[in-house]
């Protein structure tokens, strides 16, 4: 699934909540995409600005954001936004060890290959 339209579920559900804190769920505003991540932006202004949320009314006026679901189960939006920032950042690991094949040999692919084996991805799984 999309992370844009995992986080504009996110966005719709933790308003819906009245907690927008992406922190106590292991997110930050830069884990969001497209227009998830401008409507956060601009809910966490406006907490900082009038010490509240805005309603959803107000975020719709204020930013162009389409939302097609009502609220869901926010741990589950959570974790499949995890999965999929983790699967992009192999795939990027991946590509980068098949360049590094294709144009530097295969030392150094290996070598590549051996760091991402050993790294721990923020969102694995």
């Amino acid at each position: 699934m999309a992370l844009d339209i995992l986080g504009k579920r996110l966005v719709r559900s933790l308003l819906a909540s009245k907690s927008f804190d992406l922190s106590l769920h292991g997110l930050s505003l830069s884990d969001l995409e497209g227009e998830a991540a401008i409507a956060a932006a601009f809910i966490v202004k406006h907490l900082q600005t009038y010490g509240e949320l805005p309603d959803e009314e107000t975020l719709l006026e204020n930013v162009d954001i389409s939302f097609t679901k009502e609220p869901e189960n926010i741990a589950y939006l959570v974790d499949k936004i995890k999965e999929e920032k983790g699967a992009v950042e192999l795939e990027e690991d991946l590509k980068a060890i098949a360049k590094a094949l294709r144009d530097s040999g295969p030392e150094y692919a290996a070598q590549l290959l051996k760091q991402s084996a050993e790294k721990e991805y923020k969102y694995g799984g």
